[in-house]
């Protein structure tokens, strides 16, 4: 009974600890994912920080850039009024035509005898047509000028556009890494209470071994003292058979001795005890 306890006992042992040892192995394993899954939040929060600094720099350099085009703006309207009045100004005035006048009349002035009221005339009108020669240069340096500042608001918008456009990726590239670290903050919650539960089932199977253990090992013991009563029992038996057997046969050899001093015819049997005796 003892000996079919103690097998049932090892084989309930061997199936606590291999399920002990699948509890444990489950339980690291989700210990690792619960680190791997941290690290991963982790990385993509540092993530998002650079992004969102990222994202900072960017909004800034849009601002300034639209600022720069605002200011740019009301430059070039300001100059587009001042070219507006100088142009409705000369709008009758054919510029070849008062160039050539111009030289005509310099010519005339230093190649000419000319009386003084006549030199005098000449130099009043080409002093008049140098003026508006020159008012001519300021319209058509403010025009490079609008030129120039229109080009540079185009290429201002077109940087601010790309500055948007970057913007708009990096809010994009954030709430991905958002929904991201939100859906592996729940999972994270589910692996967590596996973990604990893998733990739990664990402790469970270890303290169910101790106690099976314990029991084999109670058992165990009293195979040992069961066997040892046993080995006492059959030494105390086999000493009476022996204490038996000799006081059988002390009988019959002073049976057989005293068929010998009376002379009698001893047996084949006698013969045997007494072969026995030697």
């Amino acid at each position: 009974m003892i000996s079919q306890d103690i097998t049932n006992l090892r084989k309930e042992l061997n199936k606590i600890s291999e399920e002990k040892e699948t509890a444990f192995e489950k339980k690291e394993d989700l210990k690792k994912t619960v680190f791997d899954q941290i690290k991963n939040v982790k990385d993509l929060i540092k993530k998002n920080t650079d992004l969102r600094n990222s994202l900072n720099q960017t909004r800034q350099q849009r601002d300034s850039l639209n600022s720069k085009t605002k200011y740019l703006v009301e430059s070039i309207k300001k100059l587009n009024e001042q070219n507006k009045d100088s142009l409705s100004k000369l709008k009758s005035v054919n510029l070849s035509l008062l160039r050539n006048k111009l030289n005509k009349l310099e010519t005339r002035l230093e190649t000419e005898a000319l009386k003084f009221e006549k030199e005098r005339q000449l130099t009043e009108e080409i002093k008049k047509i140098k003026k508006i020669l020159k008012e001519f240069k300021v319209v058509e340096d403010l025009s490079k000028e609008i030129k120039t500042l229109s080009k540079t608001i185009d290429d201002t918008k077109r940087q601010a556009d790309n500055f948007h456009k970057r913007i708009q990726e990096l809010n994009q590239e954030i709430n991905v890494n958002y929904s991201k670290i939100k859906e592996i903050s729940n999972n994270l919650m589910e692996v967590k209470r596996n973990q604990e539960q893998s733990f739990a089932e664990f402790i469970s199977q270890k303290q169910k071994f101790s106690e099976i253990a314990n029991q084999l090992a109670s058992k165990l013991s009293d195979l040992r003292e069961h066997s040892i009563k046993v080995n006492e029992e059959k030494k105390k038996i086999n000493e009476i058979k022996d204490k038996r057997k000799h006081d059988i046969l002390e009988e019959k050899q002073r049976s057989i001795e005293l068929k010998l001093k009376s002379g009698k015819k001893i047996t084949t049997e006698d013969l045997l005890v007494l072969r026995e005796d030697l």
